[in-house]
């Protein structure tokens, strides 16, 4: 399919805000977690499962929602992933036991992966050739900034509704999500449906090697950044003495720090700044602050301090990888297998990390330098798969 002369960003905006409300699934979970825990009485692992099983879907099966997104209906099935995000909240809201709110968020975990697998393709045929890396720059902040605005909101909100209420509000943002995802998509086309064996489709997008290395690298990169992000409002609280409300609200700072690292990422691959150093700096810089969080001893203020620089610079890498799918797609037809590729490498790496740091530290006694090891072992996979993604694409 052909590019336009001419970015339809309105068409953008509602992708990204989708992703967005989407991404509210995702951060509502860590500020409720202590009341959660509290009230069906949970362990700091079974906490960290909650936060898991949203992912457990996406690493099963996103390459094979995204190969049926390339055949089928990409809006409907759009609309299918909010009906999943609104249903699943509302039993989570309901749930009176661990079982059902694992079950609750099984759901949840389905529609965030249909929607971000089914999107990409959308923004890319909204995007005109020379604005694209800028797009997909801007859809790649979705996450960041949907779980920052719920750990922003949740302190006020649950003062007045309780963490039920609060989710049962929530429930009702993807069904308006749905009447503006109608308006405004209307009349764009979606790229052509891919033909053929669905088998053979997810064949042709594994043959890929860079999409290999993509999800290797966005797997060890939301190990690092989502279990951060996850336990850091836990470790602020019980290692560094800060309240639960400052807690909230650092947290929700170090991930919005995410947001501009990932347009500056687009800006900087459309100006043809070097990728490699992107990955490079991202990484390392990475490295060194999960080093200065855990390990050096310092003061509780440069601890923050390097928790909001591990999320600034640490944006560079998902803004690099999402601009780099759409290269190694077999087709513009298997953007959506593509992207679903590295989604399962996202959301392996996010189901992963959360309970392996809780058993670190739980295991070590509540000493938080053993949630070392996980971290660093994510950077390093980072680090090597995404400067050969890059590398690769050169040579070829």
């Amino acid at each position: 399919m052909d590019s336009p002369l001419k970015t339809n960003w309105s068409v953008v905006g509602i992708a990204v805000l989708s992703g967005i409300v989407a991404a509210l699934y995702v951060g509502k979970v860590p500020p409720a977690l202590p009341f959660i825990r509290s009230d069906l009485n949970l362990t700091m692992v079974d906490g960290g499962y909650v936060i898991s099983t949203f992912n457990m879907l996406g690493m099963a099966m996103a390459m094979l929602i995204g190969t049926m997104v390339d055949q089928l209906n990409r809006k409907l099935l759009i609309f299918f992933s909010f009906f999943c995000l609104s249903v699943g909240g509302l039993i989570g809201s309901l749930s009176e036991s661990l079982t059902f709110l694992l079950f609750s968020r099984m759901i949840e975990g389905g529609g965030f992966i249909c929607l971000a697998v089914a999107m990409p393709a959308i923004v890319i045929a909204a995007s005109s050739e020379k604005d694209r890396s800028i797009a997909i720059s801007l859809w790649s902040i979705f996450t960041p900034a949907g779980m920052a605005l719920a750990l922003i909101c949740f302190p006020y909100l649950e003062d007045i509704f309780r963490w039920q209420g609060v989710w049962q509000l929530l429930s009702v943002l993807p069904l308006i999500m749905c009447g503006a995802v109608a308006a405004v998509f209307r009349q764009l086309p979606s790229p052509p449906p891919v033909g053929g064996n669905p088998l053979q489709l997810i064949g042709q997008t594994l043959s890929q090697k860079g999409l290999w290395l993509i999800a290797l690298t966005f797997g060890g990169y939301t190990l690092q950044w989502v279990s951060l992000m996850v336990w850091l409002p836990t470790f602020l609280t019980g290692d560094l003495g800060y309240g639960q409300g400052t807690a909230a609200l650092i947290t929700a700072g170090v991930i919005a720090m995410n947001i501009p690292s990932n347009i500056i990422g687009g800006w900087c691959l459309k100006k043809g700044i070097d990728a490699r150093y992107m990955i490079l700096v991202g990484c390392g810089v990475m490295g060194v602050c999960v080093l200065g969080i855990l390990l050096v001893p310092m003061d509780n203020l440069y601890r923050v301090i390097a928790c909001f620089c591990f999320s600034l610079l640490g944006g560079l890498v998902p803004a690099t990888m999402f601009a780099y799918t759409p290269r190694y797609a077999p087709s513009p037809g298997h953007m959506s297998a593509s992207s679903g590729m590295l989604m399962q490498g996202s959301a392996l790496g996010q189901f992963i990390g959360p309970p392996l740091l809780a058993g670190a530290v739980s295991l070590s006694g509540g000493d938080w330098v053993n949630a070392l090891y996980p971290m660093l072992g994510g950077c390093l996979l980072s680090l090597v798969c995404g400067y050969y993604v890059i590398q690769g694409k050169r040579k070829g």
